[in-house]
Parts: structure tokens; sequence; C-alpha cells
């Protein structure tokens, strides 16, 4: 009878690793920046990567982004390698309505303490999305769907569960993006 030579086994945490914050797309205004968070052990060495390149001097538990792309970050413990889900940043553009009269875009009261009324005109738009994100590109709460008559958008949204702050609000019409910002008091 022969013995096989003896084996270590070690455990691993890297499968599953989940970045913070959640949502796996994330809208940033122009000229701000996101942090992005994966799970934090002594153990771990992070790699980050944006659109599958491994980003330089990018090997800490946390990357702050300002750039559009596919991020996520590759994460060794021992000789185990795992990956965390992918978060799609995007870089919102506000849309010039100034030049074209048919597309308005309006909401009131700004500030607000518990609803915005929206009203928005685009003879070619069928439907409008409206988001609330906070300061961070972060999503706050679900998109409302707005639909038309006659080109003519108008709806309630409500903020009432939102924190004391300042908001952007983010209009998408299938044309384009507008955004605005708004205060909850």
């Amino acid at each position: 009878m022969s013995l096989s030579p003896e084996t270590i086994i070690q455990l691993t945490s890297v499968n599953g690793l989940d970045l913070v914050p959640e949502e796996t797309e994330l809208s940033l205004p122009k000229g701000a920046t996101i942090t992005l968070t994966a799970p934090v052990d002594t153990s771990y060495r992070y790699q980050w990567y944006r659109n599958e390149s491994s980003l330089p001097n990018a090997s800490d538990y946390r990357l702050t982004v300002s750039t559009a792309g596919s991020y996520k970050v590759q994460v060794t413990q021992h000789s185990c390698v795992g990956w965390s889900t992918s978060r799609l940043i995007q870089t919102a553009v506000q849309t010039a309505i100034l030049s074209d009269s048919a597309r308005q875009f309006s909401f009131y009261p700004n500030p607000t303490e518990n609803s915005l009324f929206i009203r928005y005109a685009n003879p070619l738009a069928k439907q409008v999305q409206v988001s609330v994100f906070d300061l961070n590109g972060i999503l706050q709460q679900p998109s409302l769907s707005i639909k038309a008559s006659n080109g003519q958008f108008e709806g309630n949204l409500s903020v009432q569960y939102l924190p004391t702050g300042t908001y952007i609000l983010r209009l998408s019409d299938g044309f384009g993006i507008q955004i605005r910002r708004f205060i909850k008091k």
C-alpha cells in the first residue's frame, strides 16, 4: 500500500462577489463620481477591470469611477480566483432643449416636499421614463413611465419618502435624455 503526497485544502469565499451599490446599471451626471466597493477580507487581493481590461494601480477593495464603462473586480484568495458581478456605468449628458421649441420639459414645485408635477411635450415620443438619482448617480426610486396624449406628457412623481437633499431628475423619451436638479425639503 502506498500513500499519496499530503494535500492542503483551504476554504475560499471568492464565489459570488457582489459589489456595492447593488444596481447593475448606474447613470452619472457629467462630472460626478461613484465608488464601487467589493467585499473586504484581509486575505483578498483585488484587481479592477474596465471593459475587460485591467486598470493600472486599481488593486484596492474600492474603486472611484467617473468614466463610462463596464466595471468588475477580480478577487484572488490563496490560489482561488473569483469575479464580481459587472456594473455598467453610463454618463448622462443633458440634451439642449432651447433650440427645439417642440420639446419642452418642466416640473414644479422646486423645492418640493411630497411630489413633482411633470410636464413634457414631444410630438415624436410615445412614452417617457422619469427617474430620480442622488448626486452620486445612484437610482433612488423606480422609474415612472408616462404615456403620451397628443404628444403631451403629464404626471405626478411622488418624492415624499426621499430624505431631504438635492436630487437629479432624469427624463428619457427614446430620442434623448434631459436632466434637471431639484431639492427635496
